[in-house]
């Protein structure tokens, strides 16, 4: 990453262009003054920006304010996510453009994906979303992060949790990300276990009993498969211990497995979802399907969702499937909708502060493009909005489990008011529905993309105003939570609020 990250100029007229030439640079200009954009510029040189991170502006609340309400944190972590996204994006993209079917772009397929054919032919890994990932990685991945975050959240939000790397077995691990090569996600589970939990009726590689540490039906008996988002494109299985996965197993008592997966500047589709099949198939075998929930959030969740269809034939639903904030319609026709049009980023910024999302249209545009061609983004395993209403029937159907007793697939689907994607999700849950799935649908009101797992640590962790019971992001999350228990043999959740008070 270091040749990414401190890319050399050529020569001493490169140094008024470093915006464009060199990633950190970038970077450290779109997180302090704004981007190029135009809109997110205040002011325009960088120390002066600094020095309004937290008064009048309040972008950096979330960080340094720590007596402000969680909703005005949250506006601050939309503000930011604005201006870094937004303005990233844009001047990323004029220093490698994609091509597209616009008649004035005169940009080869060549010229964007390192020589190779371009997305209208096979996908292919290429410099915009090499340097997108770059910019996740020095928002959220550097290496010293992880495990200050997760020790935070020990103390605050999840004291009765541990964690401990997966390997190379369960996910895939990406070429920049900052892990051993033997690195396939995370598990988190309750420290009461000395172990990992071996759940009930598991079996080894030669078909032997394992012995078990858990009751059938008792906490860490079941397991939550979660895809983590970012577009295919940046952030690490790791990040998301922090973000939300010691809080959801804090308050379920469950396993919560964190895989991962190759990104799109290493691989395209169908790498990600071949590699997601594998581990849910391994994971049927071991749990048991009706003891496997099966979720993810933004592009997480077009992967579980896509799984699911993949496997319609050959594997029994899962227990439940939960979608937060899903991305799953990435055909060109999908940014012709009334949200992207009316929750683009550009019209919230500092005249609506507050308001609209953090990602940018033509991000997630380039991002998918990036990861499928234009006529594989058309089937139902890349955007599973294709999916027909047959396709979907199987996940509903009843099922009789390895205990006996016959269960349904059960579905929480959400999203926020605010999101440019909020179309494409609100039909997907009318669609899972007219399917006959048992699907329950709550819309966030006035959140921005993924907000209950964006915000779970950030927000929660970062100061004790407010009454969070009464907070979209703790709503949602208490609702996958209730979700979750309704077939184990936990009955209480433990509120975040109260847990705020103690610490």
């Amino acid at each position: 990453m270091i040749h990414l990250l401190c890319r050399p100029t050529s020569h001493a007229t490169d140094v008024a262009h470093c915006q464009c030439q060199n990633m950190l640079c970038l970077t450290c200009y779109n997180t302090c003054a704004g981007g190029s954009a135009g809109v997110f510029i205040w002011p325009l040189w960088c120390p002066c920006g600094c020095l309004t991170c937290c008064c009048p502006l309040k972008i950096c609340d979330v960080i340094c304010c720590t007596c402000k309400t969680p909703e005005a944190r949250c506006d601050s972590l939309r503000y930011i996510g604005q201006r870094v996204l937004y303005s990233g994006v844009y001047d990323i993209q004029k220093a490698f453009p994609f091509p597209t079917e616009d008649e004035d772009n005169t940009t080869t397929e060549a010229d964007t994906y390192k020589g190779h054919e371009g997305p209208w032919v096979g996908a292919y890994p290429n410099q915009f979303v090499s340097w997108l990932e770059s910019l996740g990685d020095l928002m959220t991945s550097v290496t010293f992060l992880a495990p200050l975050c997760i020790s935070l959240n020990t103390y605050c939000v999840a004291p009765n949790t541990t964690w401990q790397p997966a390997s190379g077995v369960v996910g895939q691990k990406d070429s920049q990300m900052n892990d051993n090569d033997d690195f396939g996600g995370a598990w988190v589970y309750p420290s009461k276990f000395s172990a990992l939990p071996t759940p009930p009726n598991a079996k080894d590689a030669d078909g032997n009993p394992l012995s078990t540490n858990v009751a059938p039906g008792e906490a860490g008996s079941r397991v939550i498969f979660w895809a983590h988002g970012s577009a295919f494109a940046i952030t690490q299985a790791k990040d998301f211990v922090w973000l939300f996965a010691q809080m959801l197993s804090e308050q379920t008592g469950q396993v919560v497995l964190l895989g991962e997966y190759g990104l799109t500047s290493s691989d395209v589709a169908p790498a990600q979802l071949n590699g997601w099949t594998k581990t849910y198939t391994k994971l049927v075998e071991v749990y048991g399907a009706e003891n496997v929930i099966i979720a993810g959030d933004s592009a997480g969740g077009c992967l579980s969702l896509a799984t699911l269809l993949n496997t319609s034939t050959s594997l029994p639903p899962p227990a439940g499937l939960a979608l937060f904030s899903p991305w799953v319609d990435l055909r060109n026709s999908a940014v012709d909708t009334l949200s992207m049009k009316h929750c683009n980023p550009e019209d919230g910024a500092l005249a609506n502060y507050g308001t609209c999302d953090y990602l940018p249209v033509d991000g997630v545009t380039a991002v998918s493009y990036a990861y499928a061609n234009s006529a594989d983004r058309e089937d139902k395993l890349i955007s599973p909005s294709a999916a027909t209403v047959e396709d979907l029937v199987p996940l509903g159907a009843s099922t009789v489990g390895t205990d006996g007793e016959a269960y349904t697939m059960k579905c929480f689907l959400t999203w926020g008011t605010g999101e440019i994607l909020q179309d494409q999700q609100e039909a997907m849950g009318a669609k899972l529905a007219d399917a006959g799935i048992k699907v329950t649908t709550y819309a966030a009101t006035d959140m921005p993309h993924d907000s209950a797992v964006v915000g779970a640590c950030m927000i929660y962790n970062t100061g004790p105003g407010g009454d969070y019971s009464k907070f979209e992001p703790t709503k949602v999350m208490l609702m996958l939570a209730r979700a979750t228990l309704r077939r184990c043999g936990r009955r209480t959740i433990r509120p975040w609020c109260s847990v705020m008070r103690e610490h």
